[in-house]
């Protein structure tokens, strides 16, 4: 018997019955028989464990062998790292398939007795592997109703029972497999998005700061809300010098998260409760503790890193004046001025850096690189082609343990020099091709702030947020808060003065969704971990934060609620800089979650807190609100209802401005399908308003209100009229 288990990674995508036809093959022709053989796979984590502790050695490998053999029937173990398989496959230039399935024979020829430690036995064991290998091949082929090469034979009767069983795995495997549509994968035209700052949400073992375990502790919370998919900031291994995106190892939990096996039980514990689980990919830049780095530093060459950076050996004045003001500030470590880095290493005297000087940029290439430049090299030169690769390595990694996407941090910046983005375009491109071939069902998110092009350029969903294509902003950052420092209006839309404008977001807005609309989503954010939330400055009562949680939640694409928005948790500008964090701290507090000293976040002593906490006296907890059935929490969960259940507000549902854009108190937009009408109007401001929309088919029904709203039927056109921060969400009355 042969069996196959699993322990903190996805079960491979092998062909049990037609692999164990094979390996029974292989120990027949060695004259042994196959009795029982378990096969374990486990990640680098584990077998780095299963190897010290039986075997005494510290380092990672790929098939450890436990060989338990009676005269010629065969019995034992064998644990497969995927990790090392994946790593191994990349590294020699094979197939992830290929080289699984030789790790797979390796252990069953040692269990026949062949071994590759000693003087000229690898390469015996090498031959060995090879020649099983082709009977594979042949095995296939014979599947596929070729005719095996001469001279491999195996018994007649073993043909005879397992080409049906290896036909039909051929005809499944090659038969069309469920591609995702021109819009991604199917389950985002339903999806709703909770984003969680990890090392803020749930603190577990006491510490702090908050981790994997604590998460899945608040699975059914996160599920009660009516989200169904969840966006987790970086949670790899860090030198935490940037909130986790200065990154030292991406195919490895950061510690104090927990560890790749919580991820994977989380991943497990997420899709039970119909939760999709997406992670934060940092493709710019590592850390500079990351070993790519070190061995890239060395000048070695032959150092599979040597090109994964880029290594100037000059800069122009202009670049060497920036490193000199940089470290002339009171915090040089912090400070983003410039692109290069005095090198303290043998390869060169200088090294790109993307933000600060701790997260060198990784080498995808110049669209335009200078011939008297080295350093610059061309998209396509092998350095730059190995960082593509390792990209796809480490995405394949996540999505065979069972990750449903990933967010792409600062996805437009990668290629340098492409002021056009078209060589950027060119490799999202490539790699949504590779996507769609062998993981259809997961998603790519862009953090690229311009759906218009990066939507085309091959990702399924692309925000709007507070940089590039302009128009968020002007919704949300009042001149008086730190997000809104750089805005050129003085007031948002969303504040009470009614001194906002939207005209510059509805322009943009308007562009993308057309542009777009049937090849992808737009994000609207609540807030994220690099901006402000709702609840800043001026805008801090429950009334303000309905008004604009209708519009977030209501809005074609896909809606993404950052964690604690639910309940108005507040923006802190007094937090202080915590791991790079500057003025971001203010949105990354702890969750609140019950009244106390910590918010039920943490048992730990307060001054341990990873940052502190303010519950306005428990009122701004969940358990407060849970008790209230006026409150933020209950309002959000009932549009999250609506927008589930009703077709006309669902992400594809269409959008029309019925309201002027240059008179944008209230706002009011219709959103329908063929049989389906909502009308949707907000009033954030402290003014009585009113709004004239032509006359609808059928008398309508509030679904959802906020404040005094009132609708008024008329021959030609129909009024809604609207008190002071109001909100309301009409839908059709239907035959």
């Amino acid at each position: 018997m042969i069996t196959y288990n699993v322990e903190g990674v996805r079960m491979p995508a092998i062909k049990k019955r037609a692999t164990n036809a094979w390996i029974r093959a292989v120990a027949a022709s060695h004259g042994r028989r196959v009795g029982e053989v378990g096969y374990m796979f486990v990640d680098d984590e584990k077998i780095l464990e299963v190897n010290n502790e039986y075997l005494g050695h510290n380092y990672y490998t790929d098939v450890i062998t436990f060989d338990y053999d009676e005269d010629d029937v065969i019995n034992g173990d064998i644990v497969i790292s995927l990790d090392t398989v994946r790593s191994n496959a990349e590294l020699f230039g094979k197939t992830y398939d290929d080289e699984l399935h030789r790790v797979i024979i390796h252990g069953i020829l040692h269990l026949c007795g062949i071994n590759d430690k000693g003087p000229g036995e690898r390469e015996l064991m090498e031959a060995a592997e090879n020649r099983a290998l082709a009977l594979l091949s042949d095995m296939q082929r014979q599947g596929r109703g070729s005719q095996p090469r001469s001279g491999l034979l195996y018994p007649s009767s073993m043909k005879r029972q397992f080409l049906p069983i290896l036909l039909a795995a051929f005809l499944a495997a090659s038969g069309v497999q469920a591609q995702p549509s021109a819009k991604g994968p199917e389950w985002l035209s339903r999806a709703i998005f909770y984003q969680i700052y990890p090392s803020s949400f749930q603190d577990s073992d006491g510490n702090g700061i908050g981790d994997l375990p604590g998460i899945i502790s608040r699975l059914d919370y996160i599920q009660s809300l009516g989200v169904n998919a969840l966006w987790l900031n970086p949670v790899y291994e860090s030198g935490w010098f940037d909130g986790g995106y200065d990154i030292i190892d991406f195919y490895r939990i950061d510690p104090r998260f927990g560890t790749n096996s919580d991820m994977v039980r989380l991943i497990d514990e997420a899709h039970k409760r119909g939760l999709r689980v997406c992670l934060d990919l940092v493709a710019g830049h590592t850390s500079d503790r990351c070993r790519w780095f070190v061995e890239s530093a060395t000048a070695d060459p032959n150092s599979r890193y040597s090109d994964y950076y880029i290594w100037p050996d000059s800069i122009s004045a202009a670049e060497r004046e920036q490193i000199r003001l940089r470290h002339a500030s009171a915090h040089p470590a912090s400070d983003t001025r410039g692109h290069y880095v005095e090198s303290p290493y043998p390869r060169a005297r200088y090294y790109m850096k993307n933000y600060f000087e701790c997260q060198p940029a990784l080498n995808y290439g110049y669209a335009h690189p200078d011939p008297s430049r080295p350093w610059e090299q061309a998209v396509t030169a092998p350095g730059p082609q190995a960082v593509r690769r390792e990209l796809r390595n480490i995405m394949a990694f996540w999505f065979d343990k069972g990750i449903d996407g990933f967010r792409v941090d600062m996805a437009s910046s990668l290629v340098k020099n492409d002021p056009d983005r078209s060589a950027i375009r060119q490799l999202w491109q490539e790699m949504r091709q590779w996507r769609d071939s062998h993981y259809p069902h997961c998603a790519l998110i862009a953090e690229w702030a311009n759906p218009a092009m990066s939507i085309p350029a091959g990702f399924d969903v692309d925000f709007f947020m507070h940089f590039n294509r302009p128009g968020y902003p002007s919704l949300f950052f009042d001149r008086d808060t730190p997000a809104g420092s750089r805005s050129p209006f003085e007031y948002s839309y969303f504040n009470r003065n009614g001194r906002g404008r939207i005209d510059q977001f509805i322009d943009n807005f308007s562009e993308c969704y057309r542009l777009t609309r049937d090849r992808g989503y737009i994000g609207l954010p609540t807030a994220n971990h690099d901006f402000q939330r709702l609840r800043a400055g001026s805008r801090n009562t429950p009334d303000q934060l309905r008004v604009a949680m209708t519009f977030l939640l209501t809005m074609p694409g896909i809606p993404f609620v950052y964690y604690g928005d639910e309940i108005g948790m507040r923006y802190q500008p007094d937090a202080p800089d915590v791991e790079g964090a500057t003025d971001r701290a203010g949105s990354r507090t702890p969750m609140q979650w019950e009244p106390g000293p910590t918010a039920g976040f943490s048992t730990c002593a307060v001054d341990s807190l990873y940052l502190p906490v303010s519950t306005d006296g428990g009122l701004l907890t969940v358990r407060a609100q849970e008790a209230d059935p006026r409150s933020l929490l209950h309002y959000v969960r009932h549009l999250l209802r609506l927008r589930r259940d009703v077709p006309a507000l669902a992400n594809e549902a269409g959008w029309t401005l019925l309201s002027d854009k240059m008179r944008p108190y209230p706002m009011v937009y219709r959103r329908s399908t063929a049989d389906d009408v909502c009308i949707v109007a907000v009033n954030p401001s402290a003014a009585s308003v009113s709004a004239s929309i032509p006359t609808l088919s059928a008398p309508v029904e509030a679904i959802a209100q906020s404040g005094k709203v009132k609708y008024k039927r008329g021959a030609t056109t129909d009024r809604i009229v609207m008190g002071p921060v109001s909100a309301v969400v009409y839908r059709l009355s239907r035959p």
